[in-house]
């Protein structure tokens, strides 16, 4: 992979990122846990996406509901 097609998909990640963190404010997990998914999939160094879905997950160690399990269960496939 050349340096442009890196920062391309560097850029995609980024876009993907603050879309789901858009979609996290507006409370629509399960859309916000696919493009944080989406993020780690084009870039799979990116913390702040990583840490997103560990947080925005679970609570105190609970599993908060069935959509966002079954989404978040795609991510680590």
């Amino acid at each position: 992979m050349n340096k442009r097609q890196e920062t391309d998909r560097k850029t995609i990640a980024v876009k993907y990122n603050l879309l789901a963190q858009c979609r996290e404010e507006n409370e629509n997990k399960p859309g916000a846990i696919k493009l944080f998914y989406e993020c780690l999939k084009t870039d799979p160094y990116c913390v702040d996406a990583f840490t997103h879905l560990m947080e925005g997950h679970t609570y105190n160690g609970k599993e908060s509901n069935n959509t966002e399990n079954e989404s978040f269960n795609l991510f680590l496939l």
